[in-house]
């Protein structure tokens, strides 16, 4: 190589070492964490969000489940119970939103038909329907999305209660209706309907000046709707299985359990299952190599866990 042709070489790699242009060779995760913070946080809150209600939904389904068994079944099963309970979510959100779809264009459809009829009376009796007929031909589309939504919330409620949990108002006992008053007493007491009427209330929250007032209202809000959704979520695993225990029974046949009973959970080739009988209820877990029994008698005796090989 050339001296000219060298030094030139040298001078550049003098010139790049001066600026630290040289990128480092090592991984550093604290100058990825903070390059992409806000994109992490934007994912981990729901995440975290969704893994909370997921497992409180999962242990209020647990907790009617007996400790004997609960103990040893508990992380066999929570993935595919999460996974059974996303299924059915979808399942009714999808037909929701096709119900919901078809009657808000029919009740748009109406409504705009009948805005339109109003529109031809006017021709003979102006003094009637002069202003009414146009009013409600040219708001007859704001309708059109609260209809929509206020169909698509009632039919997922719906579904999702006759085919996942089917709760029904006799089946509400006074503990249930207990927790509810306590709720509404908590609501009002989080936005101030004891100390003041509720139409000043309402009237402080839609005043645009009063911004720490709404940031405050708006802070108690999502801490109290996160509470009580935790909690609706851990009452909703007790109503999934009160809904299992009451089905039909099915006939089972495996290589450790044939008989008939009801299951509650499965997972791979594992299976929870109660056995019920006017003397006494029996859970029975079982999977290839594995079969446990606990049986609890009616008369509140002591129950008796079996395992076998």
């Amino acid at each position: 190589m050339r001296p000219h042709r060298r030094a030139d070489i040298l001078s550049r790699l003098r010139k790049v070492a001066n600026n630290k242009t040289i990128a480092p060779t090592g991984f550093n995760v604290a100058d990825l964490f903070e390059r992409n913070k806000e994109l992490i946080k934007t994912i981990g809150q729901p995440l975290l969000v969704a893994f909370s209600l997921a497992s409180a939904h999962y242990f209020g389904f647990m907790s009617s489940v007996p400790f004997e068994i609960a103990s040893v079944v508990t992380l066999d099963f929570f993935p595919a119970f999460i996974t059974t309970f996303s299924f059915y979510f979808l399942l009714c959100y999808t037909i929701s939103r096709v119900v919901a779809f078809i009657a808000s264009q029919l009740f748009f459809a109406g409504g705009h038909t009948l805005a339109a009829f109003s529109l031809q009376l006017r021709k003979h009796w102006p003094g009637h329907f002069s202003r009414s007929a146009v009013k409600l031909y040219k708001e007859s589309i704001k309708y059109e999305n609260p209809a929509y939504y206020t169909m698509l919330i009632l039919t997922f409620l719906i579904l999702f209660n006759f085919s996942y949990l089917e709760l029904t108002y006799t089946r509400v006992g006074e503990t249930t209706w207990l927790y509810l008053l306590v709720a509404i007493t908590a609501i009002a007491l989080k936005f101030g309907f004891l100390a003041r009427s509720p139409s000043t209330v309402i009237s402080r929250l839609r005043d645009q000046k009063r911004i720490a007032y709404r940031r405050q209202a708006t802070k108690a809000a999502i801490y109290f709707g996160t509470a009580i959704t935790l909690a609706f979520s851990y009452y909703a695993g007790i109503l999934r299985y009160d809904k299992l225990k009451n089905e039909q029974p099915v006939a089972i046949e495996s290589g450790q359990f044939t008989g008939t009973a009801n299951i509650l959970l499965k997972s791979g080739n594992s299976q929870l299952t109660l056995i019920q009988t006017e003397a006494k209820r029996e859970y029975v877990f079982f999977n290839q190599h594995l079969l446990i029994r606990h049986e609890i008698k009616r008369s509140l005796e002591k129950a008796t866990t079996q395992p076998e090989a």
